[in-house]
Parts: structure tokens; sequence; C-alpha cells
């Protein structure tokens, strides 16, 4: 949140105004550049009051977005690693995703891949490569045609590989079906 807050202001493109991360860290305004839990805890204070005094509940504001933007639920998957060496068996899984990405998940086209250690995107469709315009690291993204979004990672601190995806769909048990498709489509 902070590398993002630091690139704005210097390149004058965008106003920080909130960020958060999936771990449940969450920072509004430049004051701080990292999570700010007490900080995020006076927000919802705040907003709870805001809708209370209109009669409504942070839930039923919350349903009231669904049904303006359309439901998108998020998703953290991890698959532990296991052995001697699973430092190893990461870099191979990861390598194994970069060098042979899916052509589809959850029965939907790849419809472009980021390749972070790259810093690229490809658009499957044209065979267009373009900039990810972010910092380098170990990290590959797949989005389908139908914006589902699954990012893979290795945990620099624990010996798993984690998934983070992202699906637009009906309601909730909509996307966990097409969660138990992806994750059976990625093969990790």
């Amino acid at each position: 949140i902070g590398e993002k807050i630091a690139e704005f202001e210097r390149t004058g493109s965008h106003t920080f105004i909130f960020g958060f991360e999936e771990s449940h860290g969450y920072l509004a305004g430049t004051y701080c550049r990292d999570k700010d839990a007490v900080g995020a805890a006076l927000l919802i204070c705040e907003m709870a009051a805001f809708y209370r005094a209109r009669g409504k509940t942070l839930p039923d504001v919350l349903r009231d977005l669904w049904k303006k933007y359309g439901f998108v639920a998020d998703f953290t998957h991890e698959i532990v690693i296991d052995g001697v060496d699973p430092a190893s068996k990461m870099r191979s899984v990861m390598e194994k995703l970069m060098k042979d990405p899916p052509t589809a998940l959850a029965g939907e086209p790849v419809a472009a891949v980021e390749n972070y250690l790259e810093g690229s995107v490809t658009d499957l469709a044209s065979g267009k490569v373009s900039s990810t315009g972010m910092a380098r690291e170990n990290m590959i993204a797949f989005v389908t045609s139908g914006s589902v979004r699954v990012t893979v990672r290795p945990s620099g601190t624990e010996p798993k590989i984690k998934v983070y995806v992202s699906v637009p769909a009906e309601d909730q048990k909509a996307a966990e079906r097409i969660l138990t498709g992806v994750l059976g489509d990625l093969g990790v």
C-alpha cells in the first residue's frame, strides 16, 4: 500500500484515498504507510453511525451495493507444500504456471495472463504484450473472459502457495461453484 502511495505522489497520476490487502489490512489516507487497524475501526464506526441515522445497517448497505454494481466474492486458497525441500517445490509450481498457463478456468477461456516476474501482460486473443507497470515479483495472474481473476504466488514466510480468486457471480453459492472449478483446472 505504501509503495502505491509513494508512486502516486511521485507521478501525480492518482490521489490515494483508501487501500487494503487480503489479510484484512486497511489504510485510509497517506499519514501512515502500512495497515492502520485503529483508523479502520473508526471508519467502520463512522459508517455504522451514518447509516443507522438513515435507518440502515451495514449489511443493508452491502446488499444495496451488490444490487447496484454486482456481486463479487473473493477467496484465498492455500496449498501447503510438504516435504524436505518445499522451496524447490514452490519454485517448480510457479515455473510450470508461468511456462504453461491454463487456457481455461472453470469453463471460461483465459483472456489475459499477467506475469509479474517478467513484468508482462499478455492478451491471449490478440497476442499483444504490455507492461504490468508493477515491481517484478514471483506472481502470476489469469483473467478469464468472464472476469474471474486468479492470482498465484508463493508465500514469503511459509511453505505454501497462495491462490487468490475473485469471482463475479449471482451470489455466494454460484461463486463457490466457480471457485471449485478454478482450483480443479489450476492443477496445483
